[in-house]
Formats: C-alpha cells, sequence, structure tokens
C-alpha cells in the first residue's frame, strides 16, 4: 500500500501506522516523500526515493514486513526505533511542526517493530514445521565447492619395468577395475602401433610398455602435474599453456588417457591433438563414467558417447568409434570394492586408527576377492550403458 503524506493529515498517518520521511525544513514533498503502511492484510511497499532503483524497493507482506527508511538513513531490511528520530544533512523522519506526537509515536513504532520481529520469527518457525529438517539438514551439509582435496586416494601409477613392479602392476590390475578395464582396451591397441607416439597427461606412464620398441615415444604433461596429481618424471616434457611441446603434423599416434575430464577445455585440446598429428592419424584416448570424483578440484567432466562423438567431430575427426568398458555388474563390483578399500588402505588416519580399520577389513577380504574376479569377468563382455568409462578412437581428416 503506498500513499503521499502530503495528502494526509499526520493524525491519518498515525492511525494507518505509518511514517514520512522530510527534508531539513520538515517540509514534506510529494517527490522525497517515503510512506509505508504495515497492516495483516496487505503488503508492505515503499515508494522510491530519487536516486533508488527498483530492485532497492523491498516488498513483504503482511506484519512480518515493518518501515524501511531510506537508504541514505540507514541500511537493512529492519530499522530499529532508535533509527527514527536521528537526522542527517538531507533527511529527517519526523517533521518538526509535529514534534508534539514524537514521544507518541516513537513508542508506536517500538511497538510495531517488536510486533514485527514476533511475527518473523513465528514465521521462520512455521516455516521449519511445515518442512521439518529442511533449515538444519542445509546448513549441516558441506558445500562441495570448497573441497580441496579428498580422503582417499589411489596409489600412483609407476612407470618402472622390473618385475617386481610388473607383479604389482598385475595385483592392482585384479582389484582396480578402472585401470584393469584401460589395459584391456589399451593392450588391443598399442602394440600395433608404429612411428611417433605422444602420450598427453602421461603422468607416470604406466602404459609405455605396452608399445613396440621400435616406437618413438613422447610423453607430455602440465606444468602442474606434480602439484596436482603427484607425478613428475624425469623423462616427460611438462609444458604451460595449451599448446603443446610438438611440432605440427609430427606423430602418428596420441594417447590420451583418464586426462579429458581434467581439462577445462576439451575441444581445444582435442584441437592441439589434431595440430600434432600427420594427416591420417589416430588419437586414441580413455575417460571415466562411473567414478568418484577425484583429484579434487581438477576433475571437471563426466563424458558419455555422444559428447565424445561431437568433440572429436568438432576438432577435426572422423571414423569415430566408443567402446563402453564394462557394465552393471563391474560397476558393483567397483564401487563395493572401494568401500573394502578404505578399510584395507586407510589414509589420513593415526597409526592406531589404521590398524583397527584393516583388522575389520579382515572379515571382507573373502569378498573382496571374488568381486575381483567377477568384475574382471564382466569385462569380457559388450559393455552397457552403465560402465565404468568409455575409450574412443579418431582419425585426422585429411586436408585439416
Amino acid at each position: 500500500m503506498v500513499g503521499d503524506a502530503s495528502n494526509m493529515s499526520f493524525d491519518t498517518l498515525l492511525d494507518k501506522g505509518g511514517y514520512f520521511t522530510t527534508d531539513v525544513d520538515g517540509n514534506a514533498p510529494a517527490a522525497t516523500t517515503l510512506l509505508m503502511m504495515c497492516d495483516n492484510q496487505h503488503p508492505v511497499r515503499a515508494r522510491n526515493l530519487p536516486g533508488e532503483s527498483n530492485d532497492e524497493n523491498r516488498t513483504g507482506k503482511g506484519i512480518a514486513t515493518v518501515f524501511r527508511a531510506a537508504r541514505r538513513i540507514r541500511n537493512g531490511p529492519m530499522t530499529p526505533p532508535s533509527a527514527f528520530t536521528k537526522t542527517d544533512s538531507s533527511q529527517k523522519i519526523f517533521p518538526r511542526a509535529c514534534g508534539v506526537y514524537e514521544s507518541f509515536l516513537t513508542g508506536l513504532v517500538t511497538v510495531r517493530y517488536n510486533r514485527a520481529m514476533c511475527a518473523e520469527q513465528s514465521i521462520s518457525t512455521a516455516e521449519a514445521k511445515s518442512s521439518p529438517g529442511r533449515a538444519t539438514n542445509q546448513t549441516a551439509r558441506r558445500n562441495m565447492v570448497n573441497r580441496q582435496g579428498e580422503s582417499w586416494r589411489p596409489p600412483l601409477f609407476s612407470s618402472s619395468t622390473s618385475l617386481s613392479s610388473r607383479f604389482v602392476s598385475a595385483l592392482r590390475r585384479m582389484f582396480d577395475l578402472q585401470t584393469s578395464s584401460i589395459w584391456r582396451d589399451l593392450s588391443a591397441e598399442l602394440p600395433y602401433t608404429r612411428g611417433t607416439v605422444v602420450d598427453v597427461g602421461c603422468g607416470g606412464q604406466p602404459y609405455r610398455r605396452l608399445f613396440r620398441s621400435d616406437v618413438k615415444y613422447i610423453g607430455i604433461d602440465t606444468v602442474d602435474a606434480k602439484a596436482h596429481f603427484g607425478y613428475s618424471e624425469p623423462e616427460t616434457r611438462y609444458f604451460e599453456g595449451t599448446t603443446w611441446p610438438i611440432e605440427n603434423e609430427s606423430v602418428d599416434f596420441v594417447l590420451c588417457t583418464e586426462t579429458l575430464e581434467h581439462v577445462l577445455d576439451p575441444l581445444q585440446f582435442l584441437k592441439e591433438a589434431r595440430r600434432c598429428l600427420v594427416p591420417g592419424g589416430r588419437i586414441l584416448l580413455t575417460v571415466p563414467f562411473s567414478a568418484r570424483w577425484h583429484y579434487i578440484p581438477y576433475d571437471y567432466w563426466r563424458f558419455t558417447p555422444s559428447s565424445l562423438d561431437h568433440l572429436l567431430e568438432a576438432a577435426g575427426f572422423t571414423d569415430v568409434i566408443v567402446y563402453a568398458r564394462g557394465n552393471e555388474v563391474t560397476v558393483a563390483c567397483y564401487k563395493t570394492i572401494a568401500l573394502i578399500l578404505v578399510l584395507l588402505m586407510p589414509q589420513g588416519r593415526s597409526p592406531l586408527a589404521g590398524a583397527v580399520l584393516r583388522i575389520l577389513s579382515i572379515p571382507f577380504l573373502p569378498l573382496f576377492v571374488v568381486l575381483g574376479v567377477i568384475g574382471n569377468l564382466s569385462l569380457m563382455g559388450q559393455g552397457g550403458d552403465d560402465c565404468l568409462g568409455y575409450t574412443a578412437l579418431g582419425t585426422k581428416v585429411l586436408g585439416i
């Protein structure tokens, strides 16, 4: 309800529970009048003052909203009674001519302010009762945007080719179904690759030994690989920015395993791969799908076959093929194994707590082994809609 103080007597304003602002001389011209009414049936609305925009004008309902003074007097949704007797160089709340009413009006404002505060608390209580647990749940839940690390992270990969390292890698693939599925797909492609190969985002170069010995292998990674992912290999070329340290049309094959989800601009990344490839050169990349948020906060995307096809074609690749790695059974085994691994290989715990967790994992070890066997067997199928991830291949379009 909006009114104009110049058209009402002061007694009328008191009856309606309002107040108005004036200039220094106690006048109340319509251009600077702010009148706000407060009752139980009508919205409370304030007329814009000079210099105020519509979005600065607050609207409330019923007694839950009370007087709002001009921005030059006081900011905030609720104005306490103490503000109604203050003056500044531009405005004064009560005209001098009405000083006889000042004490009474200040008391009236105080009553309305207190009533409004009580009503606001009552409304908040009513909302909480109508939506039990909403406010508590929202404030108790963690804002994931603020996460800067993981509670558990798999061990880093190694480029070592020693007998012991090979045994550890094979044992890991038994229970790390993501790695097992990637190894299975790469084993069918990499041994037949010829020429010069670039492994971008190579990390610990775990798949390097799948290439033939006569292949020229070049591993490249971002300068942030050590800080963000924990990898630092002496034979890796580290680069800064988005341009790879590779000459135009100088490589025959680009390998990119579990890297694209960590790239903020995937299309530009794939265009860079096309730039480095000779005409007819090929790219092979793997991406996770049913995988937890990892290397927080540097894990940005989850791709589908549709998005991979779109990105590769937009980057200048043709003959795109996308394979699913695993199915619903694989995913179920993978997730259950992950729960047991937290007990078997605790991280961020005291030595005593770690020992207790390992003891608690002992009854689950037979299930752990069975799940590893079943999960690896499920990888022999065609793959399903719910899978661990995807392996994509594409060929650089000739003439681009």
